[in-house]
């Protein structure tokens, strides 16, 4: 039976989708290396299908980290699958999360403290809190500036209001200073570290930007340069 291909589920995009998209544009080499080291422990499968394995049972049971003839391709995989999942959580931390908790029917807003990098689990999509005591399914990343889609939880549309432009304007120029000539992220940078930069800032120490603040610039950039 071939491998299921990350595609979109009635409940939005997969996680796994999200991951794969971000660890390709921030570390191409990287994901290079693992999708060559994923073949080599998987065999049988292409490298995007043996990458989406070696992803799939991050922090799950997994049979391959038993080899003892695979032990350094599962070692090294592991570290970077490990980076790649710290990445992606600090970069979508400030989106808007959605989840019901497990046995529950109720889908709610997850807080961002909840996102974080060991809770994550892929396909399926879930965050395993409480050291387990609390586990929330069917977890998924909202569309940005898309409230009708979030008509099945009113909380969520009225949660992913978008900030003005213009309170970005002044992050943009701090961006385009720091990381000329256009001012976007470097590869291997979060979104995190850079705030964390700019709010040490003198433009910014008595009146810090957020993460979400800082994600939405870099977007206003690409988007200009795409124009």
């Amino acid at each position: 039976m071939g491998e299921a291909k990350g595609d979109n589920t009635p409940l939005g995009r997969r996680l796994l989708d999200h991951l794969i998209e971000l660890i390709k544009a921030d570390y191409p080499d990287d994901w290079v290396r693992f999708c060559h080291l994923a073949r080599l422990i998987e065999r049988d499968a292409s490298d995007d299908e043996a990458a989406r394995r070696r992803l799939r049972v991050y922090r799950r049971y997994d049979i391959a980290g038993f080899s003892p003839s695979l032990g350094r391709e599962v070692s090294a995989s592991n570290e970077l699958r490990k980076k790649f999942v710290e990445h992606f959580a600090d970069v979508y931390r400030d989106h808007t999360w959605a989840g019901r908790a497990q046995g529950t029917l109720e889908t709610r807003r997850l807080e961002p403290r909840q996102i974080r990098a060991g809770a994550l689990r892929f396909d399926p999509d879930e965050l395993v809190l409480d050291k387990g005591k609390l586990v929330i399914v069917d977890v998924r990343i909202e569309p940005a500036a898309k409230p009708e889609d979030g008509a099945i939880d009113a909380p969520l549309a009225t949660a992913s209001v978008e900030e003005a432009p213009a309170k970005r304007e002044p992050v943009i120029l701090v961006l385009k200073r720091l990381f000329p000539p256009d001012g976007l992220r470097p590869k291997g940078r979060s979104v995190k570290w850079v705030t964390s930069s700019l709010n040490k800032l003198p433009e910014f120490k008595d009146n810090p930007v957020s993460e979400d603040t800082v994600y939405r610039a870099f977007k206003d950039m690409e988007a200009a340069l795409e124009k």
